[in-house]
């Protein structure tokens, strides 16, 4: 319990903090409440936060799958239209991390075929996301 708090608030910290420069263009508008948005911000620190517990082998690749779902269920929900394509682009892009690291799992012996082709099916859902778009 305390590496998940550590690790939420090392996420929170890196994303309140970053001096990096960001090309507006790249970063999704959202029209929504204040609650929305800490929504969204939940979810994706969610899914980063699983996605490391993936590629550590400590849980299974259907909470990531399940949580960039639903992560892009809400922020296509909230994008502006000029963003919206640009959600999907990211929800594909994250697919493909999950897909790739499915793979190296399964090279390596520590995953099954089965996850793969749960994540293959994942990224193929957002492939057809995008393609709307």
């Amino acid at each position: 319990m305390l590496f998940s708090l550590t690790c939420v608030a090392c996420v929170f910290a890196y994303t309140a903090q970053s001096n990096e420069l960001t090309d507006a263009s790249k970063v999704p508008r959202y029209t929504t409440s204040a609650i929305g948005k800490e929504l969204l911000q939940t979810l994706d620190i969610a899914f980063s936060l699983r996605l490391a517990e993936y590629k550590e082998g400590r849980a299974g690749v259907e909470h990531a799958i399940r949580l960039n779902t639903k992560l892009y269920q809400e922020q296509i929900g909230a994008a502006d239209g000029k963003s919206r394509r640009l959600v999907a682009e990211n929800y594909l892009k994250r697919a493909k991390e999950i897909e790739t690291i499915a793979k190296i799992n399964l090279d390596n012996g520590t995953g099954t075929s089965q996850e793969l082709f749960e994540a293959k099916a994942g990224r193929l859902s957002a492939t057809l996301e995008l393609a709307k778009f």
